[in-house]
């Protein structure tokens, strides 16, 4: 059968509200509702979709996303008297200036539900969403600059510290703007490593570049170590930070001698994790590199070593470089802007 779609006149629509009563579920916020009247030989059949953004909103009353980040889309198909719409429907990002189409999804299976739609290429656009039969016939969209009074999306930069709408809703009890992770690194070392009594120098991790002045760094790490000692054993584990490249270090203090391998008359093999939070006080862009010293309470401490890290099951396969090799040491680094 063919049909024609058609936007249903405002005179129509008033006599299909007399008749029909269809309460849009309220979970979904600032719902735009469209019915569209399909006409065929002598009959015609009515399709209601609604459809709405489900990010928050910030300060000023609009939606505000980062671009390169998801838009969560809420859609709830009404009424489909002749069974017109289709998991293949569109939903899609579509943008003001030239509505063009920024991205689209398939609605999918179910007839209430949300999608994630990822915006790209996007900044400093306002953007909005719209529901789309498979024939290309819109059906809805949520809200546009035509629609008085009603939120708008808007992308930002792509960089967290270049983002200032809606964080100054989101300020802590002590009045100072929130932090943003602006970079997160993660580096291992697997080399087997011994250390007697005397202090000796670890692992040192390659350089992080192109942090912001005003940042402060956190640091987390993990040791596997083993003390065979049937004394006391021990470990001690001092980390150090350099800001210039590795040419002056400062030491973050150290773990003592527990290093979490110590007991009274028996062999230790146990772990060590600690997280720790820099403030650099840092007036120009800086890097970061940190290094770890280690000795023994007594007798030797093995760090890596004689743990049978990775000793895996069979039934997957070991990811490859870094991923796999996470319960040797370890240290993550973030810049918190």
């Amino acid at each position: 059968m063919k049909t024609l779609a058609l936007p249903l006149c405002l005179v129509a629509r008033y006599l299909f509200a007399q008749s029909i009563n269809h309460p849009i579920k309220r979970w979904i916020k600032p719902v735009i509702t469209a019915s569209i009247l399909i006409f065929a030989e002598n009959a015609y059949a009515l399709i209601d979709v609604g459809l709405a953004i489900e990010n928050d909103l910030d300060g000023n009353g609009n939606i505000t996303v980062i671009n390169g980040s998801k838009v969560i889309v809420a859609y709830t198909v009404i009424r489909d008297d002749d069974k017109d719409l289709d998991k293949k429907d569109k939903i899609q990002l579509m943008r003001v200036s030239d509505d063009s189409i920024v991205a689209s999804v398939d609605r999918g299976k179910k007839k209430t539900g949300t999608v994630s739609i990822k915006v790209k290429n996007s900044e400093g656009e306002q953007l909005y969403v719209r529901y789309v039969r498979k024939t290309g016939t819109q059906i809805t969209r949520t809200s546009h600059p035509e629609d008085d009074g009603t939120p708008l999306l808007s992308i930002a930069k792509a960089s967290l510290a270049d983002l200032t709408v809606g964080l100054n809703a989101i300020q802590n009890i002590s009045g100072v703007q929130p932090r943003v992770i602006r970079q997160i690194d993660v580096q291992t070392d697997n080399t087997t490593r011994n250390f007697g009594t005397a202090w000796a120098l670890g692992a040192t991790f390659t350089t992080i570049p192109d942090f912001k002045a005003g940042s402060l760094v956190r640091i987390s790490y993990h040791f596997p170590i083993r003390n065979d000692s049937t004394s006391w054993g021990g470990c001690y584990i001092e980390p150090q930070i350099s800001f210039d490249e590795g040419s002056t270090w400062n030491s973050l203090g150290s773990s003592g001698y527990d290093g979490g391998v110590m007991n009274s008359g028996s062999t230790a093999i146990g772990s060590y994790s600690n997280t720790l939070l820099i403030d650099p006080q840092q007036a120009a862009d800086f890097s970061v590199t940190i290094r770890f010293w280690h000795r023994s309470y007594d007798s030797t401490a093995t760090i890596n070593g004689s743990h049978d890290v990775n000793n895996i099951s069979g039934t997957a396969t070991l990811m490859s470089g870094v991923n796999g090799l996470q319960h040797f040491t370890r240290v993550i680094v973030e810049e918190l802007y």
